[in-house]
């Protein structure tokens, strides 16, 4: 896979991560919504949320086109075997 498609994934997980930490500075809660992020999300990616709880988030981007995803977790919706905030990427 292409370094500049994997470069854009991570762009957008970090995007993604601190639209969510704006949210909860808005709402005072994490949210689902993507449009409650307010984030742009190109049509050859998919962006999810996995988990939002009152004390973190989960989050993955995957790209249709080289099949390559990037997740991210942070607080208690991270899944235990990861570093909070660690960004990791595969195919």
């Amino acid at each position: 896979p292409s370094s500049v498609r994997l470069a854009e994934l991570k762009t957008l997980v970090r995007n993604a991560a601190t639209a969510s930490e704006a949210s909860y500075v808005r709402y005072n809660r994490y949210v689902y919504s993507q449009d409650s992020l307010e984030l742009e999300v190109p049509s050859d990616m998919v962006y999810r949320t996995l988990r939002a709880t009152g004390n973190g988030w989960a989050i993955s981007v995957f790209d249709k086109k080289s099949t390559l995803f990037c997740v991210m977790g942070v607080g208690d919706a991270a899944p235990a075997a990861w570093g909070n905030g660690m960004l990791r990427c595969g195919s």
